[in-house]
């Protein structure tokens, strides 16, 4: 029986396959045509999950059940064990021979946090680390192929997990003695963020901003590519410790402290503009939706500062697609197809933000935001401007008039995502 062993270094290629993942200031304009111009932006009402005080525990409030996939017994995905000279007993190993019977298999014994995954291919079907690198999010590979009689491929993987799920884990287990050092620290830090400041607050979506803001505050873009720091800046405990961090470490981040707060959330791969690309998904009210935390930790850059938007804060497929591209098979799970009123940020639940499509309309309530702004959030006003594609110098003299007398240390921004556009009142 013939063996060949393919091994990837673990972190270096992940690393460098993500290596494209850069600042985004001025790319979208070159990627417009991804998809086709968004028709309409949904209104829905928000009085669901904000205003009123909820009569019981928001649904994604921490579960003090909370129980992990390993105590779900699996008749036909049992995790193995190691048996003779073989990483595990072939016969109780699952058959499979198709994209979604594989996604399906993987992520279950991801969810059990099985650091070694075996099963036999059959009917032709074939694997490559490349593609499980970046489409389950794992920061390393090693992989064994075997022939088998009757056309079969017996495959044993091992795989690595970010430090951010490891901490989450932890957490929701209220039972940190499997960390140590550095990642013990993030523990802690964490923990305290969430308690103290994002558990208080009932309201999703607020929960769901002060995690953006607590990572695009802590956090710039950074993608040395130097084996040194490679373990750091691609994981949330890099992002938090030496401030620094590429798409991963965002990544990694906004799913540890997401899952700390009660959400559930996931991390989607795929590609941002021409180059390899991370972000997440999070469920909210049934349905999943898009946050991309290193986008809008980058889309705003003047004189070298960067200040965040909230252009992929919820957003659906209508707007994400303008940038971001899935290849097939590589979809784990399917956001909603609208950027719909009730969740994307740019909604009544902020108050310093809004929407519309009618450019004098948007002028004006730009300039009504810009009286009542919340300095503590390094972009004070934020507004959507529908299917209208507009440089700062389109708006009116008016909000440059407004800026200069009321908030001289301001100035406006825009971004672009296809023919819509972002604007953004911040600091110089």
């Amino acid at each position: 029986m013939h063996r060949t062993v393919a091994v990837l270094l673990a972190m270096l290629l992940l690393c460098t396959s993500f290596s494209g993942c850069n600042t985004f200031s001025g790319i979208l304009d070159d990627y417009f045509g991804l998809t086709e111009p968004v028709s309409e932006f949904v209104s829905e009402p928000v009085s669901e999950i904000t205003s009123e005080e909820p009569s019981e525990e928001p649904e994604n409030s921490v579960n003090p059940d909370f129980f992990f996939a390993e105590e779900i017994p699996n008749p036909v995905w049992e995790a193995p064990s190691r048996e003779n000279d073989f990483p595990y007993s072939l016969d109780r190993v699952p058959d499979i021979g198709t994209t979604e019977e594989f996604n399906e298999y993987f992520l279950f014994m991801m969810e059990n946090r099985q650091r070694n995954i075996s099963f036999n291919a059959i009917n032709g079907f074939e694997i490559d680390n490349n593609i499980l690198l970046y489409r389950f999010s794992t920061p390393y590979v090693s992989s064994s192929r075997t022939e088998l009689p009757d056309n079969k491929v017996y495959w044993d993987i091992s795989i690595g997990y970010y430090p951010g799920l490891l901490i989450s884990d932890a957490y929701l287990k209220k039972d940190p003695s499997s960390l140590s050092g550095d990642d013990l620290t993030v523990y802690k830090m964490a923990s305290e963020f969430i308690e103290k400041t994002v558990l208080p607050e009932k309201d999703l979506l607020v929960r769901e901003r002060l995690i953006h803001d607590y990572i695009c505050s802590h956090a710039v873009y950074s993608n040395p590519g130097s084996r040194e720091h490679m373990p750091r800046y691609c994981t949330a405990t890099g992002l938090l410790l030496d401030g620094a961090a590429n798409c991963q470490g965002y990544t990694d981040c906004f799913y540890m402290l997401s899952r700390m707060a009660g959400f559930e959330v996931e991390k989607q791969s795929g590609w941002g503009g021409s180059a390899m690309h991370v972000w997440n998904i999070i469920k909210i009210k049934g349905e999943w939706r898009a946050v991309d935390v290193t986008f809008d930790d980058t889309s705003v850059i003047s004189n070298g500062s960067m200040y965040q938007s909230y252009a992929y804060f919820n957003v659906g497929k209508d707007l994400i697609e303008y940038t971001h591209r899935i290849d097939d098979g590589n979809e784990l799970l399917p956001i909603s197809p609208t950027s719909d009123k009730t969740y994307f940020y740019y909604s009544d639940s902020f108050d310093d933000c809004g929407y519309s499509s009618d450019l004098e309309e948007a002028k004006k309530e730009i300039a009504l935001l810009l009286d009542n702004v919340d300095t503590s959030y390094d972009s004070v006003v934020s507004y959507l401007i529908l299917d209208n594609f507009v440089w700062p110098d389109d708006l009116t003299n008016e909000i440059k008039l407004k800026l200069k007398v009321q908030h001289p240390g301001l100035t406006i921004y825009t971004y672009h995502m296809g023919n819509h556009t972002f604007v953004c009142a911040a600091p110089r």
